[in-house]
């Protein structure tokens, strides 16, 4: 009896607050404004912009029966002409907010050394709004990894720097997502 009376004096409040609803009134509505977009920028040539330290935020991987989270670590060391290289690790956690490292021996952090090179620059297409809030170019670059004692693996990636070059993103197409990981540097 309480809540509906609670309920009513409610909607009394709301309607008193409207004005009554006479026709006289006009009202106008807005749109709520957009996010503003991320500019996400290209290196330029200058693959020396990917040298250092950089460290993603928690991510998701599908193993063969269970899905992990993931934390990759990039160190690349080395610049030369249209190529960085170094090496990238993969810590696998078994709870969803990369805390409790995955328990089992057959997955320890999984090394492999990493090259990224340059093919040109894409521009990441007008933003939507939506999970595609991106405005600016990127680099569209060949990763080849190659774990130890495995074969080199090469995708073809998109590669963009953000935030004054304090974070850069990788997308396997674009545009980019706001679920796509983000790698800074600690």
């Amino acid at each position: 009896m309480m809540k509906a009376r609670l309920m009513i004096a409610g909607a009394a409040a709301l309607l008193s607050a409207c004005g009554g609803g006479g026709d006289s009134e006009s009202t106008t509505t807005t749109k709520p404004s957009l996010p503003s977009p991320t500019v996400l920028s290209a290196s330029n040539g200058r693959t020396s912009d990917y040298i250092g330290t950089w460290a993603s935020g928690c991510g998701t991987t599908l193993g063969s029966t269970v899905v992990r989270t993931v934390r990759n670590t990039y160190r690349i060391t080395n610049a030369s002409g249209a190529t960085a290289s170094g090496t990238v690790e993969q810590r696998q956690y078994s709870d969803t907010n990369c805390m409790t490292p995955w328990p089992s021996a057959s997955f320890p952090p999984l090394t492999a050394t990493v090259s990224i090179k340059v093919l040109g620059t894409s521009d990441v297409g007008t933003p939507t709004g939506s999970m595609d809030n991106f405005t600016g170019s990127a680099d569209r670059v060949e990763v080849t990894t190659r774990p130890s004692g495995s074969s080199a693996t090469t995708t073809i990636q998109f590669a963009a720097f953000s935030g004054n070059g304090t974070d850069f993103r990788f997308t396997d197409t674009l545009p980019f997502s706001a679920l796509d990981l983000v790698y800074t540097k600690p």
